[in-house]
């Protein structure tokens, strides 16, 4: 649901696919092989953590996260497609900044 320009819904949490069995894809916005090509941009989303999996919203889009259960937010690029059952996906590092319970209404909106 969006309103005002705020997202909301489920969020889920995803890892490494050799972690994670039913993160099967991982290639969407080709973030593997961006950190393994040594991209700059790449490499510092993927140290600093704060990634995303959506359904819509474009590779590289920058949002403005929060969950409303804890009070905390953070900036999260959408590195991933999916989830399939939920409305967002945070990244493992991503979701223990935000003390994300696994499965949760989160709150987020696009930013410029």
């Amino acid at each position: 649901a969006s309103v005002c320009g705020y997202s909301a819904g489920r969020a889920t949490v995803f890892d490494r696919p050799e972690v994670d069995a039913g993160n099967v894809g991982g290639h969407a916005c080709d973030l593997g092989a961006r950190v393994n090509a040594r991209s700059p941009l790449a490499l510092r989303l993927y140290r600093a953590g704060l990634l995303v999996a959506h359904r819509s919203l474009p590779c590289w889009t920058v949002i403005a996260l929060c969950l409303p259960r804890t009070g905390r937010c953070s900036l999260a690029t959408v590195a991933d497609r999916g989830p399939r059952r939920a409305a967002i996906d945070l990244w493992a590092p991503l979701a223990r900044l935000l003390r994300s319970s696994g499965d949760e209404i989160a709150t987020w909106e696009v930013l410029p």
